[in-house]
């Protein structure tokens, strides 16, 4: 089984000083070794606030590099931490949660005989 964890970030607008505010969405990806498997066997999951068994329970660290062309924005760097808010993980709401849900496979679609269509760039651009 592997587990592994999926990063989104999102821009949430822009402070009256000009900082950028993003959002940032962790979410397990979770592939089980055979065509399901019960959630709790996901060890990664387990016992929420145990900062040797589980993700959420650690402080992720990392970095954000945004560019523009705007002369007037130029560019810029920085650096957050962002820590899990371990006061939600409810340990009652997360055991019955482990206890009851399947984690299926995920199987594609074959879409090699599906057709593609596309249009030039540049038409949509002069909208």
């Amino acid at each position: 089984m592997k587990a592994t964890i999926v990063w989104t970030v999102l821009p949430r607008g822009v402070r009256p000083n000009g900082d950028l505010e993003l959002s940032v969405h962790l979410s397990p990806r979770l592939r089980p070794d055979g065509a399901s498997a019960p959630l709790s066997t996901f060890r990664e999951l387990q016992e929420p606030g145990d900062r040797d068994r589980n993700w959420a329970s650690h402080a992720f660290s990392f970095g954000v590099e945004v560019a523009s062309a705007a002369p007037t924005i130029g560019r810029a760097r920085s650096y957050a931490t962002v820590v899990a808010d371990r006061a939600r993980l409810d340990p009652r709401l997360w055991g019955r949660l482990l206890a009851g849900t399947e984690v299926r496979a995920h199987a594609p679609n074959d879409l090699r005989a599906r057709k593609i269509r596309s249009f030039p760039v540049g038409h949509v651009h002069q909208f």
